[in-house]
């Protein structure tokens, strides 16, 4: 069984001795799992994980008026009251963030 949906917990659990072993694993993302390799590419966070995993300090209205302003990534609706982002958009924005902080600090340290 070759795709990814069809592997059974035993296989599950090789690639997560796999990934202990070799370093590979992400702790502060993969905490949630416990010891089972996620096979999954894509990492999502919740509204709540913004704050407590992406360390994002603002409250879901704010991120929702900075998402309608372009100023923020967009969200996912996974369901009908759920919804996420994936952390390598929000980790890309903060990237944005900290590159034009120090080009700011650049510019007043020539002036």
């Amino acid at each position: 069984m070759s795709a990814i949906g069809c592997l059974d917990f035993k296989q599950i659990e090789s690639l997560s001795w796999d990934a202990d072993r070799c370093g590979f694993r992400n702790r502060s993302v993969d905490a949630p799992f416990k010891g089972v390799y996620s096979v999954f590419q894509k990492r999502v966070v919740s509204k709540k994980e913004l704050k407590t995993v992406c360390g994002i300090p603002y409250s879901p209205q704010h991120v929702a008026r900075l998402e309608a302003a372009g100023q923020f990534p967009k969200r996912i609706q996974l369901g009908k009251c759920r919804v996420a982002w994936l952390v390598s958009e929000v980790e890309a924005w903060l990237d944005e963030r900290i590159a034009k902080r120090d080009a700011n600090m650049r510019s007043d340290a020539s002036s």
